[in-house]
């Protein structure tokens, strides 16, 4: 954690790194890492992020789920994508939401979608 600038937990983990450095916050492990970039995955609650300092919450899609396998990876896939593309977080958060939203309608764990579809569905889910 140390040597990284970006970090990616889903809340479970956020927990354990807590405990495991007697810390309180995920703040404080933003800190402490001095990391650029946080990024915690709250499944259907959306995201929270720490970039520059700032603290936000990106809410998820308000979808039905049929199976959550790859969820997190294909947000995580989505975000990076755009924020290597963008350097903005928020939007980067919202991108990787409708990437994992895709993933999640279906039971297959890669469904093949089109990065069209993903900016498609951000113009109609995030106005």
């Amino acid at each position: 954690i140390e040597k990284s600038n970006i970090l990616f937990v889903n809340e479970y983990e956020m927990g354990y790194l807590l405990k495991t450095f007697g810390m309180s916050t995920m703040r404080d492990v933003y800190e402490w890492a001095a990391l650029d970039l946080l990024v915690v995955t709250m499944g259907k609650k959306g995201c929270r992020i720490i970039y520059n300092g700032e603290e936000v919450i990106v809410p998820a899609l308000e979808i039905p789920v049929i199976d959550p396998t790859g969820a997190g990876d294909s947000f995580t896939a989505g975000f990076l994508k755009s924020f290597i593309e963008n350097s903005d977080p928020i939007e980067a958060a919202k991108i990787g939401s409708c990437t994992a939203a895709f993933v999640i309608q279906k039971r297959e764990t890669q469904p093949g979608i089109s990065w069209d579809e993903v900016y498609e569905l951000r113009k109609k889910a995030y106005i």
